[in-house]
């Protein structure tokens, strides 16, 4: 499904909208920059990136983030905001709540081994059945699969065999929803500019202060399916329906019929978290202003580069010295990596 419609009432945001960038100690305005931005945003629409992409959004309320991004608690500034996120990145709660620095590494992004995973579906079963039970009756035979002991090899040695199906089954679990003993390696977001507006400002879990609502605006890599990045939580997209899915029932494994959870959400569910580098802006809802990562316009960074390259020496330092995230990850261009304080790690990191 097209996300057009989305990307160009963006534009006209940018269009209308102050433009601001972080620098050392404040927003600076950059309205003269506009031009540029929607250049860059038009290259991304019409395919002409480096690699190709497109936008998602994902709403979240800044006080949230400031716990994760900001250590010093008494510093508030909106530059040190933008420059820890436009350095950091935001990344999924596991690597800000686990107190353990051993679980899940073994693979891109990954929780749990698949032999975990599928006990930890199978005991999704009854809340399911509870609480969606169109789409547990629509899915008999899905759930029938993880109630099957005997199941669990095959399950096992495919997973193992093709990451990707790791993904399309963790992604599952995701869009379930908030899991308090089984922390998530992943975050929500959309190409419907509503359904992230609908995120930042939802009334679930709301701060006690009064908090400024954001849209991140984040460039996804193509493609979507096997790029590593993500897998889109919807069942009507053509490449996640037509590719993935025949593949796992070519491997006997359970498809999930019909719509998914939350399907009209039009999801794209983000392994591990947002890539500062991805991260081309912020749409400041509460105070109708868009923030602009300051990368863009370095000059090593052509209008085409989907990635915003920038210097990240000394990251592992960095984020345990100014951020309460304890663990982050690299991607060198092949696999996704953990980030520990003693490491040393590659170009691009979140």
């Amino acid at each position: 499904m097209c996300s057009s419609n989305d990307l160009f009432s963006f534009l006209g945001m940018v269009d209308n909208l102050s433009l601001f960038q972080p620098n050392d100690t404040q927003l600076e305005l950059i309205n003269d920059r506009r031009c540029f931005i929607k250049d860059k945003l038009l290259c991304i629409e019409y395919h002409n990136t480096i690699p190709s992409g497109r936008i998602v959004y994902r709403g979240q309320k800044r006080s949230k983030m400031q716990k994760k991004l900001v250590k010093d608690n008494s510093d508030s500034s909106e530059a040190t905001f933008y420059n820890h996120l436009f350095y950091f990145g935001e990344k999924a709660r596991y690597f800000y709540e686990s107190k353990d620095p051993h679980q899940g590494f073994k693979t891109v992004a990954a929780e749990e081994n698949p032999d975990k995973l599928f006990y930890r579906i199978c005991k999704e079963i009854p809340y399911i059945k509870r609480k969606h039970s169109d789409s547990f009756l629509n899915n008999q035979v899905f759930f029938r699969f993880f109630e099957i002991e005997s199941n669990k090899s095959v399950f096992v040695n495919a997973l193992n065999e093709n990451k990707a199906f790791y993904r399309y089954y963790n992604s599952f679990l995701h869009a379930l929803g908030y899991r308090k003993n089984n922390l998530s390696h992943y975050l929500s977001s959309s190409s419907l500019l509503k359904t992230a507006f609908d995120f930042a400002t939802s009334t679930k879990n709301i701060m006690p202060d009064n908090t400024d609502y954001l849209i991140l605006i984040y460039a996804l890599p193509d493609p979507i399916l096997n790029n590593l990045f993500s897998i889109p939580v919807f069942y009507n997209h053509y490449h996640f329906q037509r590719d993935l899915e025949s593949r796992l029932s070519q491997m006997n494994l359970p498809i999930f019929q019909g719509e998914w959870i939350h399907d009209k959400q039009m999801e794209y569910t983000l392994v591990g978290g947002m890539f500062p580098q991805l991260i081309w802006a912020v749409l400041d809802i509460t105070q109708s202003k868009i923030i602009i990562n300051p990368h863009m316009f370095e000059t090593h960074n052509p209008p085409f580069s989907l990635w915003l390259a920038f210097d990240q020496s000394g990251f592992d330092q960095r984020l345990v010295a100014e951020t309460n995230y304890r663990y982050g990850f690299s991607y060198d261009g092949y696999a996704f990596s953990p980030i520990k304080p003693e490491c040393c790690f590659s170009e691009k990191q979140s």
